[in-house]
């Protein structure tokens, strides 16, 4: 059989038999963002839209997604401020981060990266070419054509975080990005509360009194209440969707007793979105969990309250396709004891455990998770001066797309919608 296989990037088109030549003028296919159009100009040319041997995360349906992505519009609806315009300029075909840092302030990024041009790598530790960043009030948008993630990257700043993609992002079971420590050192959204500043977010935990603990910050669900009877009160849930306003989770609320040595709230998880004009595949983990609580500072005079933890954050993903047998997590922080911090949301189905008391119970409640609400403060042992923190409340985790993998692991549970 005459054939003749040409490439453009990830798009393989099969030349059709000499018989078929010549009976329609031409037919121009392309994929939609990013890649050179390819023309036929032989009848029934054939396009296959296989992942190559080059391509990250392959899987072996790979042709039968691809086709379908070229079937929806090319454009659908982007979030939080994203623009298809955006994919302009002189971005690299393909990039690939492995154990690096992105700010989403400033869009800099350091560490493991690589910019492949064709069989071209340039490698290089900070990377100012090949990838474009603007920020949009409160998110910073980070631009590329293909992204690759192999490694663990972390996110800093004080804004949420878009990945925008002209074509796909794939995060392999190697890689993962963990958006819980977004400026975690300095004032951000989602922030705990210390003994004489507030929590801050939309559901933040109120600080207990008089040795009560901390109440527990509120996002995808509610933060659960402090112990003792001037325990803080937990954080209500969040109505507002993601993909309508992409942001932190709530901060726990401090056991701030007036003397100034009660235990710190936990910060909430951060905010991500990735948005793919094709595809994106999950094989690896997205976490944004909340952090528990802190223990009592101790010292004269001090009645010795936990902090409570912070909610999970928010994950939005949407792509017309998304597939992989990845794992999501945005699990609330659980609350601290007069006497041991809170752990802090973890990358498992299952909640974060309480600060245990001095009889070595738990005296924090422990952090929401699928299926798992989260734990209130309790008494301690140490009497109502020593009330354990509430736990912090889930995140929020969703999916916009047409075609969702069926096999990722999440806490919370996924919010699905459908796009048109």
């Amino acid at each position: 059989m005459d054939q003749q296989v040409r490439e453009v990037g990830t798009i393989v088109a099969e030349r059709p038999p000499p018989r078929w030549r010549g009976m329609l003028d031409a037919m121009i296919a392309h994929r939609l963002f990013g890649y050179t159009a390819l023309a036929c100009t032989w009848v029934g040319c054939n396009l296959f839209f296989t992942e190559t041997a080059t391509d990250a995360g392959a899987q072996r349906d790979a042709g039968a997604l691809d086709g379908g992505a070229l079937d929806a519009p090319s454009e659908f609806a982007l979030s939080n401020g994203a623009k298809w315009s955006d994919i302009t300029g002189p971005l690299a075909p393909r990039i690939e981060l492995a154990n690096a840092t992105i700010d989403a302030d400033t869009g800099a990024i350091v560490g493991a990266v690589e910019i492949r041009q064709g069989n071209t790598v340039a490698t290089n530790l900070e990377v100012h070419e090949g990838i474009g960043f603007r920020q949009a009030g409160d998110v910073g948008v980070l631009v590329v054509q293909q992204l690759v993630i192999n490694g663990q990257i972390n996110v800093v700043g004080q804004r949420a975080l878009i990945i925008l993609a002209g074509d796909r992002v794939v995060v392999e079971a190697s890689g993962g990005i963990d958006v819980a420590e977004l400026n975690k050192d300095r004032p951000r959204p989602g922030r705990g509360g210390f003994t004489d500043i507030g929590a801050t977010g939309c559901g933040a935990g109120s600080g207990g009194l008089n040795g009560g603990g901390g109440g527990g910050g509120g996002f995808g669900a509610v933060g659960a209440a402090g112990g003792n009877t001037q325990g803080g009160v937990g954080g209500a849930a969040c109505s507002t969707p993601l993909h309508q306003r992409l942001q932190f989770g709530s901060g726990g609320g401090a056991a701030n007793n007036g003397v100034g040595c009660g235990g710190s709230g936990g910060n909430s998880g951060g905010a991500l979105q990735i948005s793919a004009r094709n595809h994106i595949t999950l094989g690896g983990i997205l976490q944004a969990n909340g952090r528990g609580g802190q223990q009592s500072q101790g010292g004269a005079g001090c009645t010795r309250g936990g902090g409570a933890g912070g909610s999970g954050g928010g994950i939005l993903l949407e792509s017309p396709i998304i597939k992989g047998n990845g794992k999501v997590f945005a699990n609330g922080g659980a609350g601290a004891s007069a006497i041991a911090d809170g752990k802090n949301g973890g990358n498992a189905p299952t909640p974060a455990t309480g600060g245990s008391d001095d009889s070595g119970g738990t005296g924090g409640g422990n952090g929401g998770a699928i299926n798992a609400p989260a734990g209130k403060g309790n008494p301690g042992l140490l009497g109502t001066s020593a009330g354990g923190g509430g736990g912090g409340g889930v995140g929020k985790i969703e999916f916009r797309t047409r075609m969702s993998p069926t096999s990722v692991t999440t806490s919370p549970a996924i919010t699905f919608e459908l796009l048109p």
